[in-house]
């Protein structure tokens, strides 16, 4: 062989030997904060697609983080990863409908779905290069930047100022519930009466209750308003927060003080002759769903049950109102009446007279028993898997935000893990003999 052959066939030996360092090259992909990582070779089987063409691909990469990043659905990205590493088998999340589904496959341009993915991609970069120069400028920038913090301040509370915020935060809505519980007992009169003291001689004036009431609910009142401003204003997406869940509940929990302010500088009466006191309750009573803000726990059981037993008590004594025939004469006279039927106990000491509250009350007597009997092993092991992916989501959090995941909640996340990981088995080992009993 002739020395030039030689140096060809070197050189054809260093491209071929490039080329496959390339092709092994790992590929960080960053979607919404979560981290996917595969490799250029997995990627180029399928060049026409998004991800396949490093020219496509390439205007979405930070060489800063050396990563690249999609604002796009996490769930549907799982699959499309999956598509490529399975050389083109693709499945839908269970979860994810048809037309957020094919809206991602037509992005990332999968084959036969990459029609009008150039006119989505120039509309994303077009919306990328406006939000670039619109922080450029110092002052919007600051701004932005004094934005962010203050939403992270109300909804990601990480640091120990955030958290001790939270905790207060959450005292002030606990606080408002138990005021609207304690405003419905009979013992606390609603109007100042005269007390004659041991003498007889002299008279003295009872404490307003009703003045107290008002003044708490003020109180209240104002601050979550406060609040709710602030949130609304630095949220990242205003005009979806204003139509959230969470906000309608603000909302509505809100409402009650404005409605009697109205209604007073409208009609000149007293709300309680326009609207009945219970339906003004009721909108307060919707403060209730705010705990999942503030309480792991109570987020998480949110997602795992639509409703909360606990607190039906509270939809008894509203059902059944204030008549003359009602045996629950305030909120917590109800707790008892739920916890003995919910526990399929029945003393039979309190019962509901009004259609609606035996109606209330059967779906106590059915739910308690069919709650504790058959559904809590489940319910128990949905838990567990949205604690862990709670936790899991506060990590990355504090990844995204330059903080170091410290190791005291990492040492806590195993400890509780292997604890529910525990009581998990003893929860399957109830639901295998109930399974077995029915069977």
């Amino acid at each position: 062989m002739s020395i030039r052959s030689k140096l060809n066939a070197a050189e054809n030996s260093r491209a071929e030997n490039g080329q496959n360092v390339v092709l092994q090259q790992k590929v960080t992909i960053n979607v919404r904060g979560e981290m996917f990582e595969t490799f250029e070779h997995t990627l180029s089987r399928f060049p026409r697609t998004l991800l396949g063409s490093q020219t496509k691909r390439n205007r979405f990469y930070n060489p800063i983080r050396r990563e690249y990043y999609f604002d796009r659905d996490k769930a549907v990205f799982n699959s499309i990863l999956f598509y490529y590493q399975s050389n083109g088998i693709l499945s839908k999340p269970e979860t994810v409908s048809y037309e957020i589904f094919s809206s991602e496959l037509k992005f990332f341009q999968l084959d036969g779905f990459y029609e009008d993915s150039d006119e989505e991609l120039d509309a994303q970069l077009a919306a990328a290069a406006r939000r670039k120069a619109t922080e450029s400028l110092p002052c919007l920038r600051k701004f932005n930047r004094t934005r962010r913090n203050v939403w992270r301040f109300f909804d990601q509370p990480i640091t120990p100022a955030e958290r001790t915020y939270t905790k207060f935060s959450l005292i002030l809505t606990v606080l408002s519930l138990v005021s609207l519980c304690l405003e419905s007992l009979p013992e606390l009169p609603k109007k100042p009466d005269q007390l004659h003291n041991q003498e007889g001689n002299s008279t003295m004036e009872a404490v307003d209750y009703d003045i107290v009431w008002s003044s708490v609910e003020v109180v209240f009142t104002i601050w979550f308003t406060v609040e709710l401003i602030l949130r609304s204003l630095c949220a990242p997406k205003i005009a979806q927060f204003v139509i959230s869940f969470s906000f309608l509940v603000e909302i509505t929990a809100l409402s009650p003080l404005y409605v009697k302010i109205v209604v007073k500088n409208v009609t000149g009466q007293d709300a309680s002759h326009v609207v009945p006191d219970q339906i003004l309750r009721c909108l307060r009573l919707a403060r209730l769903l705010k705990l999942k803000r503030y309480s792991v726990s109570i987020r998480l059981l949110f997602e795992t049950i639509v409703d909360s037993r606990e607190h039906m008590s509270f939809f008894v004594y509203f059902s059944e109102g204030e008549g003359e025939s009602s045996q629950f004469t305030s909120i917590p006279a109800t707790f008892w009446f739920t916890i003995i039927t919910l526990s399929s106990v029945g003393y039979g000491d309190f019962v509901p007279t009004s259609a609606i509250g035996k109606l209330v009350g059967t779906f106590c007597c059915i739910g308690g028993t069919v709650a504790m009997f058959c559904f809590t092993p489940v319910l128990f092991t949905e838990f567990r898997k949205s604690w862990q992916r709670y936790y899991a989501e506060m990590l990355e959090i504090k990844a995204q935000r330059g903080e170091d995941a410290r190791e005291d909640d990492q040492v806590h996340y195993r400890s509780q893990t292997v604890r529910l990981r525990c009581q998990d088995e003893v929860s399957q080992a109830l639901l295998e003999r109930a399974n077995a009993v029915h069977g």
